[in-house]
C-alpha cells in the first residue's frame, strides 16, 4: 500500500513538472523599446508588462536637435504614436532623424523664401531673396556668402543667414528748350527710384512757360514725377510782349481789346475798336498798329 501511494505521488509530481516544462498559457506579456540614436527622444510608456490582448497607446517625443522618422519592430509607419495589442511580447524602436535650424534675416527692401525651420542633417536647402519694387538684391551674409539671389545650403549644422537688399538709383536729366527764356529745377541727378520729384520751369523775365517735352508731357507746372526710370524732361519757353492802349484826348472814347491779357506771345494777333462816347468827338487814328487808319485794327 505504502509502495501504491509512492507511486501515486510521484504521478503527480511528474505532472507537475510536465505542465511546467510544457508551459501555461500566458496572462501578461511583456513589451520593451529603444529609441535610435541613443538620447534622441523618449518613448512613453517606455516597456513593462501588460495583460494579454490589451490594447497601449504609445507615443515618441523628439529632443532638441532631432525629429521622429518611424517606428520598427512591434509597430510601423512615421506617426509620432502608434497603438499596440499585446498579443505577444513586443520589441518597439522609435527611429530620429539629427535636425539643424535655419534662420534668415532680410534687410528692408525684400525677402528670403524659406525664411526658417528646421530640416534634416545634409539635406540641402534652396534660398531664393526676392527684391521689392525699386529695390535690388545685394548679397548674403552671416553664415553664407555670394551674389546669387538663389542660394544653395547644405544643413550640416544651425545656419543664421542675412540677406542685403539696396534701394536702386535712376537718372534724371532736365534741361530748358534752346530759346534761352528760362531755367529747370532741381537739375539733373541720381535719385532713388520710386520717388516722387516735383519739377518747377522757372522763365526768365519776358517769357513764360509752355509745355513740358521729353519723358513727359502736359502744362502743369510745378510737375510732380514718379522716378520710376530713368527720365529726360525739358520745358519750352516763349516770348510774351505788353501792349498797352490808351485814348487821346482822355474822355473822347472808349476802345476794347480782344483777347484781353496781362501779356501776349510775341506774334500773337490783338484786335482794337474803338469808340466815340460825345458828340462831336470822332475816331481819328491809331498810332502804333498794323493800320492805323483802321477801326477795327490789328496789333501784332
Amino acid at each position: 500500500m505504502r509502495k501504491l501511494k509512492s507511486i501515486v505521488v510521484l504521478g503527480l509530481i511528474g505532472f507537475a513538472i510536465a505542465i511546467l516544462l510544457t508551459g501555461c498559457p500566458a496572462s501578461e506579456y511583456t513589451l520593451m523599446t529603444s529609441a535610435s540614436p541613443a538620447g534622441a527622444g523618449t518613448i512613453s510608456p517606455s516597456g513593462g508588462s501588460y495583460s494579454k490582448g490589451l490594447s497601449i497607446n504609445i507615443a515618441a517625443a523628439a529632443n532638441t536637435g532631432y525629429r521622429f522618422d518611424h517606428w520598427e519592430g512591434g509597430s510601423s509607419g512615421s506617426s509620432p504614436t502608434a497603438t499596440i495589442i499585446m498579443d505577444g511580447a513586443k520589441t518597439l524602436t522609435a527611429y530620429f532623424a539629427k535636425t539643424y535650424s535655419l534662420s534668415t534675416t532680410p534687410s528692408p527692401g525684400g525677402n528670403v523664401s524659406p525664411s526658417n525651420g528646421n530640416f534634416d542633417s545634409g539635406k540641402q536647402v534652396t534660398l531664393i531673396a526676392t527684391a521689392a519694387q525699386y529695390y535690388k538684391f545685394n548679397g548674403w551674409g552671416t553664415d553664407a556668402s555670394g551674389t546669387s539671389d538663389h542660394l544653395n545650403v547644405t544643413m550640416d549644422s544651425n545656419k543664421s543667414i542675412s540677406a542685403s537688399f539696396v534701394r536702386m538709383t535712376v537718372n534724371l536729366q532736365t534741361q530748358a528748350d534752346a530759346s534761352g527764356g528760362g531755367t529747370v529745377s532741381p537739375g539733373s541727378g541720381p535719385f532713388d527710384a520710386g520717388t516722387q520729384k516735383t519739377i518747377t520751369a522757372n522763365p526768365s523775365p519776358g517769357y513764360r512757360f509752355d509745355h513740358w517735352g521729353g519723358d513727359v508731357s502736359g502744362t502743369t507746372n510745378p510737375l510732380n514725377v514718379l522716378m520710376d526710370s530713368n527720365k529726360n524732361i525739358s520745358a519750352s519757353f516763349v516770348k510774351v510782349n505788353m501792349l498797352s492802349v490808351s485814348e487821346s484826348p482822355v474822355g473822347a472814347g472808349t476802345f476794347t481789346v480782344s483777347p484781353t491779357a496781362s501779356s501776349y506771345d510775341a506774334g500773337a494777333r490783338v484786335t482794337l475798336t474803338a469808340a466815340t462816347t460825345t458828340f462831336p468827338n470822332a475816331f481819328d487814328r491809331w498810332i502804333g498798329t498794323d493800320n492805323d487808319n483802321a477801326n477795327p485794327t490789328v496789333v501784332t
